[in-house]
């Protein structure tokens, strides 16, 4: 097995971590590149969007190849809030020819939401990943840039 996925630079650098003064000379750059939403994302997804796009930015680990991903978490978000709004209505159990059944909308949802957890692992977003960055000092001794950027 070839063990967990590796941790990108400027993450390692957020973190503190002595893997981040070594050069890897295989490792993208990410490139400051102008991120819009796209006009099919449902508004949940754009809201989403709205939110997170900017902090990834500052923390300089979005490049143009994360776009597919980052659309992935956004979709997968307004998917969810979407078929909550289902459930909502029409409840877990619903009848079908006059016997319960589990709502469709509810096994849906549990996709969506798993999508929506593993996209935003792999984008550093998930309470998991934030631990690993969250509690690191800057040379000055005050709170890491990213500790800022998560208020």
């Amino acid at each position: 097995m070839p063990g967990p996925a590796r941790t990108p630079t400027a993450r390692l650098k957020l973190t503190g971590s002595n893997k981040a003064k070594y050069e890897r000379q295989d490792e993208p750059d990410p490139v400051d590149v102008s991120f819009r939403a796209p006009k099919y994302l449902n508004k949940p997804a754009r809201e989403e969007w709205d939110r997170v796009v900017p902090d990834l930015k500052r923390m300089g680990i979005l490049s143009n190849t994360d776009m597919t991903i980052l659309i992935s978490y956004c979709q997968s978000w307004g998917q969810y809030l979407e078929l909550q709004k289902d459930i909502d209505r029409d409840g877990f159990v619903i009848e079908v020819n006059g016997n319960p059944k589990k709502n469709p909308a509810a096994a849906c949802m549990e996709e969506a939401w798993k999508r929506f957890i593993r996209s935003g692992q792999e984008l550093g977003l998930t309470p998991a990943a934030r631990t690993k960055v969250a509690g690191t000092k800057s040379k000055k001794g005050s709170v890491s840039d990213l500790r800022e950027l998560l208020k």
